[in-house]
């Protein structure tokens, strides 16, 4: 996977349905979105700004991926 941490966010092609939540220091979810699998990119909201826990959580599994980012 690759990913732009503007205000977009990147994906190749090829990869499964996600759900996209990202959360803040707290834990607290601020937001999340479906990906579906043929969307390559996908739009973050202007406001966020900061460090936060990007989750990719796939349709049909019980796993997650996990990274911490900085959206600038």
């Amino acid at each position: 996977m690759q990913f732009c941490y503007t205000k977009a966010w990147m994906l190749l092609t090829g990869h499964p349905d996600y759900v996209l939540n990202i959360k803040d220091e707290d834990g607290d979810t601020v937001y999340t979105t479906v990906v579906y699998s043929a969307q390559t990119q996908t739009v973050l909201p202007s406001a966020l700004s900061g460090e936060y826990e990007l989750r990719l959580i796939p349709f049909s599994a019980t796993y997650y991926y996990r990274e911490y980012i900085t959206i600038g």
